[in-house]
């Protein structure tokens, strides 16, 4: 009978051990983590696209058929003006020679833009310098290395093919975007 008030006892001992006493609280349960209400919503426009467009107040991604084939996303932002919705240019992400690049564009579809968004570790053509001299270019204007554009790098090659897929994403979106006209 000892032995069994023993067993009973250490048992009751266990149990006790494990639950909580009059000094501790028992476990709170996780709480759900709720977003501020000034956080800013997402929709699944990426960063660097808003980033292009910090006056906007929405995004819309439209999937489209380049010249080429290929689909690519385009983004199109909008901001309320007087009340009305209105449209403050578009966006796409273009990858060329293991660089992605950001390129935006206003209403008249001129570039305003052009950043890296995601680095391959080729400096010549992710430099600010030569990425700047795109803004102010049109469908309408020629993009020559040497030319109408300077490139001081070594790598004239990876050069050629990002300016052409820079000019191929404008062409693009100015087929979409841009107001019919004749050359």
């Amino acid at each position: 009978m000892k032995k069994l008030l023993s067993i009973v006892f250490l048992s009751l001992l266990a149990g006790a051990c494990g639950a909580p006493g009059p000094t501790e609280k028992p476990a709170e349960k996780p709480t759900e983590t709720k977003p501020a209400p000034d956080a800013p919503k997402t929709d699944g426009t990426p960063a660097e696209i808003r980033a292009a467009f910090p006056d906007a107040s929405t995004f819309t991604a439209q999937k489209s058929k380049a010249k080429s084939g290929d689909e690519f996303t385009s983004y199109v932002a909008f901001a309320m003006k007087d009340g009305k919705k209105t449209t403050l240019g578009v966006a796409t992400l273009v990858s060329a020679e293991g660089v992605t690049y950001l390129l935006a564009v206003n209403n008249n579809v001129d570039i305003t833009k052009v950043s890296v968004v995601k680095s391959g570790g080729k400096a010549d053509v992710e430099s600010a310098e030569f990425l700047n001299q795109f803004s102010g270019k049109t469908h309408d204007d020629a993009f020559k290395i040497g030319k109408d554009l300077k490139f001081t790098g070594t790598d004239k090659a990876t050069a050629e093919k990002v300016v052409k897929a820079l000019q191929d994403a404008e062409l693009n979106l100015q087929s979409i975007y841009g107001k019919p006209h004749t050359h």
